[in-house]
Formats: C-alpha cells, structure tokens, sequence
C-alpha cells in the first residue's frame, strides 16, 4: 500500500484544486454564522441599553439571553448549515484516498458491513436493537479479499427507576473481515483482558477456566499476554496463528487507535474489531478542507488496520499434509 507522504504529494497535484469551491461552501456558511453572532450580540446589547434608560426591566434580559441567542442557532441551522459538505468532501477526498491506498479498493460513502457476517464473528453475544454502519470499503489486500466499514451496534435496556429505556454500545468503531486462503480447524478469539484489568492475578487464573470461548492459550509476548486474552478450539492452530508478527500489529493498532481490539478466526475468515467509540470519517467543518493534514487521521487508522492484513497468510503457518486428526493429537 502506498503511504501518507505519498498521498500528501497526490492530495497537493490532483485533489487540492476540485476542493476549492466545497472550501467556498464551507468559509460561507461560518460568515453567515458570523454575522448572527453579530446580530445577536448587537440584539443583546442594544437591550442592555434600554435597560439602562429605564425602558425594561432589568429582569427581562434573561428572557432575551435565552430567546435570542436560540433563535439565531435556529435560523443558522435551517438556513446556512450546508450539510452536504461531509458527503461531498467523502466523495472528492476519501474515495479518491481509499483507491490511492490500492487500486483494488473501492468505496461506498453509504454501505456497511451486513449483520449476518458480523454476527458469525461471535465476538459480541448479545442481539443488537440497533444495527448501522457507513464508509464500506471492498477489495483485496495481497490478494486477501477484505470488506472494511464504521459500524454501531447498540441494544436497548429498560431502566425501572427512570421508567424510560436506555441504549447501551456494543460496538461503535472499524470493523474488518478478510478471507485469507485458509480453512481454519477450529475457532480462535483473540479479546481484551479486561478482568486482569480490574482484578489483577485472580483475573487472570479465572479466564484461564473461561470454556465458553475455547481452550485457554498462553501467549509468548509477555507485554501481549498481559492486555490480551486468547482462546481456541485448537490450541495447536491457535499458537500457529499467534505469530509474533501478528501480536506486534495487534498491539500497534491497539496503541495507535487508543481502542479495545477484537480478533477471531472462525472457518475462512478473519474478523478484526477496532471499538473506537468514534467515527473516523467524520468531517471537521471548523478547520481548512484542503488542508492535508486534515486527511490525515483518516488515512492513518485505515492504513494500519489494513496493514495487517499483510500477516493474513496463515496457509503458511499450518503444513499442508497436516490433517485436523493430527493437530487434535497434539
């Protein structure tokens, strides 16, 4: 894949010039903005001086400092917010990004990754009442075919004492689903080690006895073992698929996205859950669009994650005279 700095020459010659006038767009609606504030403040203050000539009552500002003030954020929002910048910039900047990464790659600003598929990750148990996404990406990857997109995913919880229910997040973040050209054995999960955590040894010897997820697998990594947990139905294929190499980018994209990650390996598949809490593709109307920087962010948190997709090639872990009865046996 091509990198940032690469992309920052491309942006420069080729993208820089079609976001002139989505930039126009955007200067305008903040000068409109602008000059409400003024009128706002001017609305203000003029019955700050009415006040002072006995006209009103000193009391009444505070009708005007909520009133005021809200009906100008109202008209600003009905009137100047141009909402489809976000989409726009998507389509002038992050398509053209995704295929400068590799040109086997293609965008949907709109799709997202099916529930079906997510589900047979079984890394989150619980049934969804809400399930969304955006920002697919498809393609492949050294040949692996991947499917990348943002997704949410929340389940509705009755609270007795407010008599109203709230929405709890499961999953809110990048989540990832290669096909290496493997048939795995078994299942292997990779997860957070949330109880060592909170609860330190006794965490730990207590997922160590977990059998909902498969036999427990100590990893070599001492630094890995002690923020990950790792289970498999087969612990030979589970420590073949544990290399070095994947627990060093496991635990890079978990220090440079500051997010929990989620891997299992589930039949063909390969299923990475990157729980930012955030969008990434979230367009920042408050700062300069044509500005590279800006771009930034984005392309580094799909890079890495797609970068491991470079250790995907798990065919060569396993023998290919290696039956399932002879990983059993050992």
């Amino acid at each position: 894949m091509n990198s940032f700095e690469e992309f920052k020459a491309f942006f420069k010659e080729e993208v820089v010039g079609d976001l002139e006038e989505l930039e126009n767009r955007r200067k305008g609606m903040f000068q409109q903005r602008l000059r409400l504030g003024l009128i706002v403040a001017s609305l203000i203050f003029g019955h700050l001086i009415l006040i002072f000539f006995k006209a009103f009552t000193l009391y009444s500002i505070f009708l005007t400092l909520i009133v005021v003030p809200v009906i100008g954020f109202l008209v600003y929002r009905k009137l100047y917010v141009d909402e489809g910048i976000p989409a726009d910039y998507k389509e002038t900047v992050v398509k053209r990004m995704i295929s400068f990464m590799d040109d086997s790659l293609s965008y949907d600003a709109d799709g997202f990754i099916d529930y079906e598929e997510f589900e047979k990750s079984k890394l989150f148990s619980l049934q969804p009442d809400h399930y969304t996404g955006d920002d697919l990406i498809s393609g492949e990857i050294d040949g692996v075919p991947i499917q990348l997109s943002e997704l949410m995913v929340q389940y509705e919880k009755a609270d007795k004492a407010r008599k109203k229910s709230k929405w709890n997040t499961v999953f809110n973040g990048i989540f990832l689903i290669a096909e290496p050209p493997l048939e795995f054995k078994g299942r292997t999960f990779i997860l957070p080690d949330r109880l060592y955590k909170k609860m330190g040894y006794t965490g730990k010897l207590t997922q160590k006895y977990d059998l909902r997820w498969g036999k427990y697998i100590n990893p070599t990594d001492p630094e890995f073992a002690s923020k990950f947990v790792v289970y498999s139905d087969t612990v030979l294929e589970g420590e073949r698929i544990l290399t070095e190499g994947f627990m060093e980018k496991i635990m890079y994209l978990s220090k440079k996205s500051n997010a929990e990650v989620f891997v299992s390996c589930i039949k063909n598949k390969v299923f990475i859950g990157v729980n930012l809490q955030r969008e990434i593709f979230k367009v920042n109307l408050t700062a300069p669009l044509y500005n590279p920087k800006f771009a930034r962010s984005f392309y580094d948190e799909i890079y890495y994650i797609l970068n491991l997709v470079e250790d995907l090639k798990l065919n060569e872990l396993l023998s290919e005279n290696e039956s399932v009865e002879e990983i059993e046996e050992d």
